[in-house]
């Protein structure tokens, strides 16, 4: 930011600060799964590193503190400084707002997964569209098991594939659906999938 200050470029310039992943919360230790007899069921916290509460998990996680992160833009002639944005966004918007402000399309033959972000820039609304999520991997160090969500307005649901992790760590067989409303309950401590098994099925 000095840089761009020094260079004069500070109001032509387009600065973004964006998390991969929400913060680091706790680590594993995997060892028991990968080296000992197959029979292990629970994980073990290895160190903690990051709180993010009120949010719940961490990185690798699909629950808000693993997805939900920081996203600060700077370009003082189009944002006024201090403009607070509460619009969910995702990391695949990015490529589709830089064509836009850059005034060039996307190749034909690469299609992209997101939109513009730029009518948030002048305080315009986005249209509404759901947000997806896919991760179909393990990664013991974080508990996490292959599974997808959506978002729509305050809505969201998690699939588990094959099996999952409770939050004290417990391995869990099966496939599951967790349903949260981000609303009333931003730390997704109740999940509604069996009370609300129509909106369930419709996400």
């Amino acid at each position: 930011m000095a840089a761009l200050d020094e260079l004069r470029l500070r109001e032509r310039t387009l600065a973004i600060f964006l998390g991969d992943n929400g913060g680091l919360y706790q680590i594993y230790d995997i060892k028991p799964f990968r080296e000992g007899p197959g029979t292990d069921t629970q994980l073990r916290v290895q160190r903690e590193e990051f709180s993010n509460a009120p949010l719940r998990a961490g990185k690798g996680s699909h629950y808000e503190g693993g997805i939900r992160v920081p996203c600060l833009v700077r370009w003082p002639t189009v944002i006024a400084p201090g403009t607070v944005v509460t619009t969910p966004v995702h990391v695949v918007d990015w490529a589709a707002t830089f064509l836009d402000l850059a005034g060039a399309p996307a190749p034909g033959d690469h299609p992209l997964d997101g939109i513009s972000l730029a009518p948030l820039f002048g305080g315009r609304p986005l249209p509404g569209r759901a947000l997806y999520w896919y991760t179909p991997f393990y990664e013991l160090l974080w508990g996490v098991t292959p599974s997808a969500t959506i978002r729509d307005g305050d809505w969201k649901r998690i699939d588990f594939f094959g099996d999952s992790f409770d939050a004290q760590g417990r391995y869990r067989s099966g496939a599951r659906v967790e349903l949260f409303n981000l609303r009333t309950d931003f730390g997704e401590t109740t999940d509604l999938s069996t009370r609300e098994p129509v909106r369930a099925r419709a996400l």
